[in-house]
This record gives structure tokens, sequence and C-alpha cells, in this order.
């Protein structure tokens, strides 16, 4: 029993193999087709080698990623594997049975192909002959190519392009939202090639630009913050070049000016403090009797339109204490960038 089960077995798979199509042969205008490997019979269609047939019949053909490109004049053919979709000139065929892979071969449906491609198919079942009849005949194949002489070598380019004293300075922090940008190129360029991008933006149109450097002056305020600008282009010996550097743009810090009291002046346990600083700024207040201290006074104000501020203060010193310290904190509330400022002052008696 076990040996009649493996004999069924073994006939089962060799059944379910596609049939080499040993008995069939293809003609192309009556000349015999050579294919190597040959046909194989599957489902009663004869299926050929991809480049075998493609190529006989005059066309170029591309494979890649499981897909299959053939074009010869203005027809396009275009086959997946596995699948029985197929495209002619971008109308979409369906197979009876899909192109496959045996081995290292991809297979495809001969007549499909051949009729996609303008010729006639007849078979003659007596001899098993498939006959391909090309209207104008089967293409010769051309001539090799002549050997091209290598192209005489390059010269030596020259030094690279690079970028000398630019403005803004590299990696710098400007306060001037105006400020020109500008660079010197370290040798000459074809200044009709230079191509100058800020932050992206292509701004060569708006530049001046020579053989040896350009410049730019941005016409509108340029945005607090980070800033990058590319030069690209060619120098007089052909060679490309690409340059960058990014420089900063900041918020100028703001002022804070104390009008009274003097430094060092001599003053009660309660007096006016008043002062300038940017419009609209929260102005903090801290009293001590040492630099590091704040607790005899903590106290805030707003300044006003014009930044002009005042506050009343009011210490609370230590029996015998001479000075005090005062520290004037200033805090814009469009940039939240601050300033400060310290007061040393005598106690009157």
């Amino acid at each position: 029993m076990k040996k009649a089960a493996l004999v069924y077995a073994l006939a089962a798979a060799f059944l379910a193999l596609p049939v080499l199509a040993q008995q069939v042969s293809i003609t192309v205008n009556g000349q015999p087709l050579a294919l190597s490997p040959g046909p194989i019979e599957r489902t009663g269609r004869v299926f050929v080698p991809l480049r075998g047939i493609f190529e006989r019949l005059g066309a170029t053909v591309v494979y890649s990623a499981g897909t299959i490109n053939a074009t010869k004049g203005s027809t396009t053919v275009q086959l997946r594997i596995g699948s029985t979709q197929a495209t002619l000139n971008g109308q979409v065929q369906t197979l009876d049975v899909a192109p496959f892979i045996v081995g290292a071969t991809t297979y495809v449906p001969l007549r499909f192909i051949a009729q996609s491609l303008g010729a006639n198919v007849g078979y003659d079942n007596s001899t098993r002959v498939v006959s391909i009849e090309m209207a104008h005949g089967v293409p010769v194949p051309p001539p090799p190519p002549r050997p091209v002489p290598p192209p005489p070598r390059p010269p030596m380019p020259g030094p690279e392009v690079r970028l000398r004293n630019q403005r803004p300075v590299p990696d710098s922090e400007i306060t001037n939202r105006f400020a020109v940008i500008s660079a010197e190129f370290s040798r000459e360029v074809f200044a009709d090639s230079v191509r100058v991008w800020i932050d992206g933006a292509n701004r060569t149109m708006q530049a001046g630009v020579s053989s040896t450097g350009f410049s730019f002056r941005p016409p509108a305020p340029m945005d607090f913050g980070s800033h990058t600008v590319r030069v690209a282009g060619r120098s007089r010996d052909g060679a490309g070049f690409d340059r960058s550097w990014s420089f900063r743009v900041a918020r100028e810090p703001i002022s804070l000016t104390i009008n009274q009291p003097a430094p060092n002046a001599a003053v009660p346990r309660e007096f006016t403090l008043s002062g300038s600083t940017a419009a609209n700024a929260t102005v903090r207040v801290t009293a001590g009797a040492s630099p590091s201290s704040t607790g005899q006074f903590n106290g805030t104000t707003t300044a006003g339109p014009r930044g002009n501020f005042r506050l009343d203060v009011s210490l609370t010193t230590m029996p015998g204490q001479q000075t005090v310290t005062v520290r004037v904190t200033a805090t814009d509330p469009v940039s939240l960038r601050s300033t400060e400022t310290t007061l040393r002052l005598r106690l009157a008696p």
C-alpha cells in the first residue's frame, strides 16, 4: 500500500508541473525559431521565453520587479508575472493564462505577444507547428556598434570656489533687520551662472551679481530668528560650486534708565524710584542689605506707552544698616526680553 501511495503521489506531482512543449516548433515567416530553453505548453497555450520572442519580433523589452514592458515602434505591451491582465497601447486586455517563471526563465503567452506586435499566428495541429507571419518580414538585427574611442581626458579642475568676507558673518547674531547680505568668491565665476537663495527663496533677480561676488539688500525687515544664505554657480573652468552659511536676527536689548535716585545717593526708608524703559514693560524692583539679598522690598509696576515708570519704595531695614542694594528688572511684553540694573544707595540717618 505504501508503494502504491508513493507512486500515485509522484504521478500527481509530475502532472502538476508545466509540460515542456518539446513536440511544438515555431517558425517566423517560414524560418525556424530556435529558443533556449524551449517552449512550454500549459492549459493548451504555448509559452515562450520572454526575451527570445520579443527580440525576434523586433521589439525592445525591459523587465523589472515582475513587470514586463515591451516596445515596437508606436506599440507598447505590458504584462505582469502572475497576472492575467495585460495592457496593449494603454488598453487593458485579459489573458487566458498569466505569465510565469520557471527557474531563471520568464515565460509569456506566444499568441498574445505575436498578435500584439502585428503578426498573424497559425497552428497546424497535425505537425504541431506554430507559424508566425510578420507583415513586413522579420527585422534584420542591426550591425554591431562600432567601437567608440575613449573621450579625451578632461583638464584638471582648478581649486574650488569658496566664499569669503560673508556679511553677516557666519553663525553671528545681528539686530539690524535690513542688513546687507553679501560675499566674495575666492576665484572668478560666470556671473550668469550664479544663483542666490535666502531661506530657500530665489533672490537672484534682486541681488547684484558679478564674477567676483554678490550683494543683496532685503526690501523688507527680516524676521527674527535664523536665516540661511545659499549661493551656487560655475567657475570659469566650468566647475560647479554650492556654498551656504547661516546667521541670526535678534531683537535689540531693551533699554533701562534710572532717573532717580542717583547712584550712591542718600535716601530715606521711603523714597520714589523712577526711570524709563520699553513701552508697557513690566518693571520689578527688589531691595536688600546686600547685592545677593532681596528681602527688604519687592514691588512691580508697568511702564507707560512711552516707557516711563515710577514706584514708591518702602524699605524694611535692620538696625545699624547704612546701605541698601536696589535691583531693577524690566521685561518687554512683545519680545519677552529682559534687562536688569543694580543701584547701590546710602541710607539717610
